[in-house]
């Protein structure tokens, strides 16, 4: 995604809190493996979907850069920490 790629994936922990889908993806019911491969020859069948979701795409994992995840982490941390204090 963050080259540009619009991702195709089961519908299950990790991608569906990422991948918008049928915005910079498509993600498909867990398992379902024909539901998978009709979802793959969607993107590959056109171009313009392929454009289209692939820069939404880019644009999500913006979001997800080493520094702004390590800083959401680092402030879950020191909540946690804040409070173990006061108990």
């Amino acid at each position: 995604m963050s080259v540009g790629v619009p991702c195709v994936s089961f519908a299950c922990t990790g991608p569906v809190e990422i991948i918008k889908n049928k915005e910079d993806g498509l993600l498909v019911e867990e398992g379902n493996i024909d539901d998978l491969a009709n979802s793959l020859m969607t993107l590959i069948g056109s171009e313009e979907l392929r454009k289209e979701y692939g820069h939404k795409a880019k644009k999500n994992v913006e979001g997800y850069t080493f520094n702004i995840v390590g800083d959401k982490w680092e402030n879950i941390l020191e909540e946690q920490v804040q409070k173990n204090k006061t108990e």
